[in-house]
């Protein structure tokens, strides 16, 4: 049997062919409707099989012409088409003439059965009687209209649904559009802000700085610039903290560091940090717990409360001109309920989402009478998120602040921390030790070498990783090691591994200025005894020597 397969894919057609072969039939094929119809007036065929939406004339359009054609009209046609609305498009092609319509896909065993069965039917079609040829028409007509109208409706719902989608895409842009300008300006007022944040205490640290060297300069005077000095500081390393970790968590690099943390305790530390600052501005500062010594040791990543607190409690204090500052700590079921409560001017309701977002402050203005860089609370809120906690504000004009957030209470057996270093240990000799300080940068090294000079600890020197690894081989004498991670030639991760397979026991401390957690892992990974973080106080060097000497 001599077959024509009108299909605009080629795929389709390779697949009818292999099916058809099989059994076989000779197989010819078109692209489309006009094609086919050239052919089927030019050679002789005995089947047709159609698809139904092609270019230039389709499957419908072919059918109707060869039943038209007297010549072409006793051929078996059969659509084959995954063209499917509802039943009026295989309504409309058996009234046009068709012997079947059949939907794609189908296996090729049942394929060829329909294509069979098609053909027992057709067998006598040229023996049909003939039948009113203007009723038929009629018929067509009529489901050719029926068939329009159906696909007018489906086309008219189609573009309302399409022009929805539009017009809430077009909200979407709108409202992507007014945010990315709210945070342009946002970042705007933060870059701004940020230059005088930090110019400020650059200004204190360089100008007092000048003035403590004055030879005629009185001791009162002299512990007075120190203090601005060292407050100066502090405050310079608050602004650095607060950036490094927004960047962290922007870049998705936050990890959990969750260990033994004594709660009551960390009050107490929070209280003594904080109430001098409360006592300058004569606020009453107020810090309480309700959990029980037992309760209080709990498994939590300390370093992370400890900075939701002290922003909550920082916020607190220069937003509040008198009253109070009230930290409270209760258990309730399976959380542990913090709240940070003060009586200063207060958040309007409608900010207290806006509070929370990086960048966002209150107030923008030159006149402005709190400073602040926008961005404690925002940390404050992703931390506590972290932490799977909640967080939440109650708070009005003139009526004051309170914080409320929850973290998720895991308990863990008390027991008395084995890194305590004892008052026998404080008062140890350390005259005559030798340490080595690995460390590139003169000033950080001028730091520890003046330290440890008061102490009567001799210090060694190396400038890189190298020189470390040369000095522990060729000096015995050396106990212990402060190895600095960012050095040139050999860095302090592989310095320590290399110290360390020669001189197993010897105590290597990190002196960092990488916080992050996989910074802090890979130099306890490398073999380091301990990491202690730039800035350095003097206490935590000498706590560091005498535990680990």
């Amino acid at each position: 049997m001599r077959i024509l397969i009108v299909d605009d894919n080629s795929e389709n057609i390779e697949m009818m062919t292999i099916m058809l072969n099989s059994k076989n039939h000779e197989v010819i094929s078109a692209g489309n409707g006009k094609e086919a119809l050239e052919k089927l007036r030019s050679e002789k065929f005995d089947l047709i099989i159609s698809d139904i939406l092609m270019p230039v004339m389709d499957g419908f359009q072919l059918c109707r012409e060869c039943k038209k054609d007297h010549k072409l009209s006793n051929i078996c046609f059969i659509f084959y088409t995954a063209t499917y609305i509802d039943d009026k498009d295989e309504e409309f092609a058996f009234a046009l003439g068709a012997q079947k319509f059949i939907r794609k896909p189908q296996e090729p065993v049942i394929f060829l059965k329909l294509i069979e069965e098609a053909i027992e039917t057709s067998a006598n079609v040229g023996n049909a009687p003939i039948q009113d040829k203007e009723q038929d028409e009629k018929e067509i007509l009529k489901l050719y209209n029926e068939r329009l109208i159906t696909k007018l409706e489906k086309k008219n719902l189609d573009l309302e649904n399409e022009i929805a989608s539009h017009k809430e895409t077009e909200k979407e842009l709108i409202r992507a559009k007014e945010k990315a300008e709210e945070s342009d300006k946002l970042k705007t007022a933060f870059l701004a802000n940020i230059s005088h944040e930090i110019r400020t205490p650059l200004n204190g640290i360089i100008g007092f700085s000048d003035l403590i060297t004055d030879s005629d300069l009185s001791a009162e005077k002299r512990k007075q610039y120190s203090q601005v000095i060292r407050e100066s500081g502090d405050q310079l390393l608050s602004i650095v903290n607060d950036i490094i970790s927004i960047a962290t968590i922007e870049a998705g690099h936050e990890e959990h560091q969750e260990k033994r943390c004594d709660i009551n305790k960390l009050l107490e530390l929070i209280k003594k940090q904080n109430s001098y600052k409360a006592e300058t501005k004569t606020l009453s500062f107020i810090v309480s717990s309700a959990l029980t010594d037992d309760e209080a040791i709990v498994l939590i990543d300390e370093t992370k409360l400890l900075r939701i607190l002290i922003n909550l409690i920082n916020n607190a204090i220069k937003f509040t001109d008198e009253g109070y500052i009230n930290v409270t700590c209760r258990l309730d079921g399976n959380l542990i309920k913090f709240a940070v409560k003060d009586t200063g001017i207060g958040i309007p309701p409608e900010m207290h989402e806006k509070i929370f977002d990086r960048f966002f402050q209150i107030d923008y203005s030159d006149t402005r009478l709190y400073g602040g860089n926008g961005l404690g609370l925002s940390i404050v809120k992703s931390y506590v998120h972290f932490l799977n906690g909640e967080i939440r504000v109650d708070s009005n004009p003139g009526q004051g602040s309170t914080f409320y957030f929850t973290l998720p209470y895991t308990p863990v057996p008390k027991e008395v921390k084995p890194d305590e270093v004892s008052s026998k240990q404080k008062n140890k000799d350390l005259s005559g030790k030798v340490i080595l300080i690995a460390e590139d940068d003169n000033t950080n090294y001028a730091y520890l070498e003046e330290i440890l000079h008061d102490k009567k600890v001799k210090t060694i020197r190396a400038k890189n990783g190298k020189e470390a690894v040369d000095l522990c081989k060729t000096n015995p004498e050396i106990e212990m090691v402060f190895m600095d991670i960012r050095m040139p030639e050999l860095n302090g991760y592989e310095a320590t591994k290399q110290i360390l397979k020669f001189r197993k026991d010897l105590p290597i401390v990190a002196q960092t200025a990488y916080t992050y957690f996989n910074d802090i892992q890979k130099a306890m990974e490398a073999g380091c005894t301990a990491y202690i973080e730039k800035p350095i106080s003097p206490e935590t060097i000498m706590n560091s020597i005498r535990k680990y000497l």
